[in-house]
C-alpha cells in the first residue's frame, strides 16, 4: 500500500503498516515500522516537541523513499523466489556473486544481506541491488561454472566492473 502525504495538517502523523503496508515476503515490514520510530524519535531530539511541522514534514521525506524502495524490494523478493529459485542459472549466478562478495569486502555486498543484516537505507540498498544485477547481467553470459569465475577473462571483467563502480 502506498499513500501520501502521512501527516494531516499538524495534528496526526501515520506510521508503519498504516502509511506503508508491504507484502510479507523480505520480512521487513516490523523492522520498517521500528524505523519509523527510531527516525521519529531521533527528529523529537532535533527539533524539540514544539516544531510538529518541520519533524513531520522532515519525517516524510527521510522515510518515503525508502519504504517505497521496501515494498519494491518486497514484491522482487517474492518474484525471485516465486520463479527463480530453482533455476540453475540463478543458484549458478548467486554462487559467484559471493565470490565477488568475497573477492571485494566492502565493495558489494548482496542484496539480501544489505537489507536484512545491515543498517543500509531501504532505498540505497534497493539502488546498489539494481546496480549489481546489471553487472551480472553483464558477467553471466561468459560464466557457465562456478570454475569459469576463475578464468582470466572473467576476472579481468570483474576487475573492469568494480573498477567502474567507483
Amino acid at each position: 500500500m502506498r499513500c501520501f502525504p502521512w501527516k494531516y495538517e499538524d495534528d496526526v502523523l501515520l506510521l508503519g503498516d498504516a502509511s506503508h503496508a508491504i507484502v510479507p515476503f523480505y520480512g521487513q515490514g516490523m523492522n520498517a515500522g521500528f524505523e519509523d520510530c527510531s527516525v521519529l524519535n531521533e527528529l523529537l531530539d532535533q527539533h524539540g516537541d514544539a516544531d510538529w511541522p518541520a519533524i513531520f514534514g522532515e519525517f516524510q521525506a527521510q522515510r518515503k523513499p525508502n519504504t517505497d524502495a521496501m515494498a519494491d524490494l518486497a514484491v522482487y523478493n517474492f518474484v525471485e523466489m516465486r520463479d527463480r529459485v530453482a533455476d540453475p542459472r540463478f543458484l549458478l549466478q548467486k554462487k559467484i556473486e559471493a565470490r565477488i562478495a568475497s573477492q571485494f569486502p566492502g565493495r558489494w555486498t548482496p542484496l539480501y544481506s544489505q537489507v536484512t543484516f545491515s543498517h543500509t537505507p531501504y532505498a540505497q540498498a534497493w539502488a546498489a541491488g539494481q546496480r549489481q544485477d546489471a553487472i551480472m547481467a553483464r558477467l553471466m553470459p561468459h560464466i557457465q561454472t562456478e570454475a569459469d569465475f576463475e578464468q582470466p577473462a572473467v576476472q579481468e571483467l570483474v576487475q573492469q566492473e568494480m573498477a567502474a563502480q567507483n
